[in-house]
């Protein structure tokens, strides 16, 4: 999916998640995602940095990220960001769990995988922001 396409698109969100997926030689054998809570309308925008989650699915992240990474520190405040002690590329972690986003029109069901990876900055202490 191209970005024109991107800026139609009118499918609605029907699932959010953070998890993983498992697979053999390549092949997909299973995938666990935790479902965020799904009650406020989702816009995308590609001016903003981050996700932009409602503080009760931030909390719900902030304890997921905790169970994939045991240093992540999150600051509770808005436009918070968790931070883990050392540079991004030491987290395989980061690759390996991703959000789920699953959108549902009357004939299709169609998701996006987007791995933390691609949240995951370094700040000036050479640290891990996401």
């Amino acid at each position: 999916m191209n970005l024109t396409s991107l800026a139609n698109f009118t499918y609605a969100l029907s699932y959010f998640g953070f998890g993983k997926v498992y697979s053999t030689n390549g092949e997909v054998t299973s995938a666990y995602f935790s479902p965020f809570e799904l009650y406020r309308p989702v816009q995308f925008a590609v001016n903003f940095q981050g996700m932009g989650l409602p503080s009760t699915n931030y909390y719900t992240y902030e304890k997921l990220l905790k169970e994939v990474t045991s240093d992540a520190t999150c600051a509770n405040e808005n436009d918070g960001i968790c931070t883990l002690a050392n540079a991004c590329n030491t987290y395989t972690q980061l690759t390996e769990f991703q959000f789920k986003l699953q959108f549902t029109s009357a004939t299709d069901d169609y998701y996006v995988r987007v791995p933390l990876a691609a949240f995951a900055q370094s700040n000036t202490k050479n640290q891990c922001e996401l």
